[in-house]
């Protein structure tokens, strides 16, 4: 089934049945995002992080700038050090393995032009009405098929090579196609043999000498020194 208006198709190669509301959404193509409800909360502690980083690396090029603390600053550290553990634990899963986070929490007055603008905003998110979409963007019904569509494993949604036409595959379908696709002799070769522990074995040497020279710590060289080298998509492929 094709589904088009005059700057963007859908085209439905699965046996899924699109509502309309489903293909409204579509319609708008892969890289449109949905307006979410204000929470003043998150978003005003997103702003300290932002600012939090600003100081940090204001420090970084100002090594004196810490010199400067007063003693009534500490209390703001102790206050922020609650918010700023929490934030990450709720980002823990997005960050590399090898990543250990900062603790430190400085005061945004070290740098005045990045307390300013911390107020300044903050002021705004505090103007923001409570419990209201930014930018109504979606209906109910649209935000339904919206979160159908993400939970259906039946099928895949993929943008088209060219035109930026939305196009619904079946997964066996799609699956079939990439080997399509790799048994083309023309751009893919087979391998003779399975090079995985040859590079595992130059990636291990690597590994070893860097930690022996002291220029990755054990953490990062645990983690670099991979157990797992079959992607995902081979694993299905092949499953």
């Amino acid at each position: 089934m094709e589904v088009s208006n005059k700057e963007l198709q859908i085209v439905n190669l699965s046996n899924h049945v699109l509502t309309d509301a489903e293909i409204s959404v579509l319609k708008r193509g892969l890289s449109f995002s949905p307006m979410y409800r204000i929470n003043h909360f998150e978003l005003t502690k997103d702003l300290y992080l932002f600012c939090r980083k600003l100081t940090l690396k204001m420090i970084h090029s100002q090594p004196s700038a810490l010199n400067d603390l007063e003693t009534d600053d500490q209390d703001v550290l102790r206050n922020l050090m609650e918010l700023l553990n929490e934030n990450e634990v709720r980002n823990q899963d997005d960050r590399c393995p090898c990543y250990v986070p900062s603790k430190t929490a400085p005061p945004l007055s070290l740098f005045p032009a990045i307390q300013v603008f911390f107020n300044t905003v903050r002021e705004h998110i505090q103007g923001l009405p409570k419990n209201s979409l930014i930018g109504q963007n979606l209906s109910g019904e649209e935000r339904l098929a919206l979160n159908n569509l993400q939970k259906n494993d039946k099928f895949l949604i993929k943008e088209a090579d060219k035109g930026g036409n939305v196009v619904l595959w079946p997964v066996e379908q799609y699956m079939k196609e990439a080997q399509r696709q790799l048994d083309n002799k023309q751009y893919y070769q087979k391998l003779p043999m399975d090079p995985t522990e040859v590079f595992k074995r130059k990636l291990s040497h690597l590994l070893d000498t860097a930690r022996e020279a002291g220029t990755i710590s054990k953490r990062e060289h645990d983690f670099m020194q991979l157990n797992f080298w079959t992607s995902g998509l081979r694993k299905r492929m092949t499953a």
